[in-house]
C-alpha cells in the first residue's frame, strides 16, 4: 500500500514538473522577447535612444529639420523630439523609467501624406503595468481618464489628450508599445506573437545591444522611400524606389 501511495506521490510530482515546465515556456519564458520582434515589418526607420542624455534634443537641432515648420508631419516629428526630452529633463520618476533600457522609436507610413512613430521600452519593474501607467503619465504631464479593450487577449489602455488625439499603449512580454495611431498597436503585438515572420529590426539587435547608451539611427530601405515621400511633393514626379535596392539596413 505504501509503495502504491509513494508511486502516486511521485507521478503527481511530475505532473506537476511537466506542466510547470510547459506553462514556463508557454509564457513566462516568452517575457524575454527583445522588443525589436515587436516591430512590424514596414517600418522606415528605427531610432535607440537614452532619453536622459538630451540627444533627443540635439536630433531635433540637426539639419534634417530645417525648415519643419513648412512641412507639416516633418514639424510634427520635430516638436514631438523636443517635448519628450523636457518631459524627461524635469521628471524624475521618468529619467529613472529610462535609467536601464534605451527607448526605441520606429517610423510607419499610415497614409499617402502621414506617418507615425511607435515606442518601446523593455520594463524593469516588478509590476510592469504600473510601470506603463507611470511613463505615461510623466509623458502626458497631467492625471487623464483611461479607457481600456481587450485586443487578441492583451489589454490596451487609451487616453484622449484631445478631440483629435489619442494616445494607446499596451504592455506585452515586458515590453511597452505605445503610439499616437491606435492600429499600429495592434500591427505590433500582431508582429510580436507571430512567430512565423520575424520582424526585420531583429537584425538590428545585436549592434544597438553594444550600443546602449549612444543614439542610433538605423534606416530600412524597404520602408523608408515611402517614408520619405511622405515629405515631398508627389506630384513632382520624385520617384525613390530605386532606395529599395540599396540594402536592408544602414
Amino acid at each position: 500500500m505504501k509503495k502504491v501511495l509513494l508511486s502516486s506521490i511521485i507521478s503527481v510530482v511530475i505532473l506537476v514538473v511537466v506542466a510547470g515546465g510547459f506553462i514556463y515556456y508557454q509564457y513566462y519564458r516568452n517575457e524575454s522577447t527583445n522588443l525589436y520582434e515587436a516591430i512590424p515589418s514596414d517600418v522606415a526607420w528605427v531610432i535607440s535612444v537614452d532619453p536622459t542624455t538630451g540627444d533627443l534634443n540635439r536630433l531635433a537641432r540637426t539639419g534634417f529639420f530645417n525648415n519643419h515648420d513648412s512641412i507639416d508631419v516633418l514639424d510634427n516629428w520635430y516638436h514631438s523630439l523636443i517635448s519628450l526630452d523636457s518631459a524627461v529633463a524635469r521628471n524624475q520618476s521618468l529619467r529613472k523609467i529610462f535609467k536601464t533600457y534605451p527607448l526605441v522609436v520606429s517610423g510607419h507610413v499610415t497614409g499617402p501624406n502621414t506617418f507615425s512613430e511607435l515606442f518601446y521600452l523593455r520594463l524593469n519593474n516588478g509590476n510592469p503595468d504600473g510601470e506603463a501607467d507611470q511613463l505615461v503619465k510623466g509623458l502626458v504631464g497631467k492625471k487623464m481618464t483611461k479607457t481600456t479593450r481587450n485586443y487578441n487577449g492583451t489589454e490596451i489602455r487609451e487616453i484622449r489628450l484631445d478631440s483629435a488625439t489619442t494616445f494607446t499603449w499596451s504592455v506585452s512580454k515586458g515590453v511597452f508599445i505605445g503610439s499616437f495611431t491606435p492600429y499600429l498597436v495592434e500591427d505590433a503585438l500582431r508582429q510580436q506573437k507571430y512567430i512565423k515572420s520575424t520582424s526585420p529590426a531583429v537584425k538590428l539587435m545585436g549592434f544597438v545591444d553594444t550600443n546602449k547608451k549612444n543614439l542610433v539611427i538605423g534606416i530600412h530601405y524597404n520602408g523608408f522611400h515611402k517614408w520619405v515621400m511622405t515629405q515631398l511633393n508627389t506630384l513632382s514626379g520624385i520617384k525613390l524606389e530605386p532606395l529599395q535596392r540599396v540594402g536592408e539596413w544602414s
